[in-house]
């Protein structure tokens, strides 16, 4: 397999997503990055896996949150983070859905984006919306679908 096949759509670092809502790189009990497989090589999310952390990242980042080497904002990210508390109304969902498609335009491996369907578990936890959405891939008619915790509104 050549390394395009295989990296066809970029690869990464896996990230660590804790139950406190933070996002860090996995460590091992010395602080170093951990280690994964007999060859020693970081475990990096390939293909489907790498779209779908990169879709989170962009959806759970403001907007401009980002920073380059020169202190300056990076365009990518979402507004979705100016609806915490928000109703749970068919108007926020609209925003919702749009704040999605415009954080993960720019995605050039992302064919299309076919459904975004937003959910939320009115018994268990019913502050919490999330959004599952499916997708398309540039060169592959499979539809994958990601599902991200999104914001808390009230209920």
């Amino acid at each position: 397999m050549s390394s395009n096949e295989r990296f066809g759509y970029g690869i990464d670092i896996k990230l660590l997503y804790k139950s406190d809502g933070t996002i860090d790189l996995d460590v091992d009990e010395t602080g170093d990055l951990a280690l994964v497989g007999g060859d020693g090589d970081a475990d990096i999310l390939v293909k489907v896996e790498n779209v779908i952390q990169q879709m989170a990242i962009r959806l759970q980042t403001p907007f401009g949150g980002l920073k380059d080497e020169y202190g300056e904002p990076i365009d990518i990210g979402s507004n979705l983070h100016e609806l915490v508390g928000g109703k749970n109304s068919d108007i926020n969902a609209l925003i919702i859905k749009t704040y999605i498609m415009n954080a993960l335009v720019d995605l050039s491996f992302i064919k299309a984006i076919i459904d975004i369907r937003l959910l939320v578990d009115r018994k268990n936890n019913p502050t919490t919306m999330k959004a599952k959405i499916f997708f398309k891939l540039e060169n592959d008619d499979n539809i994958y679908f990601n599902t991200i915790n999104l914001v808390n509104i009230e209920a």
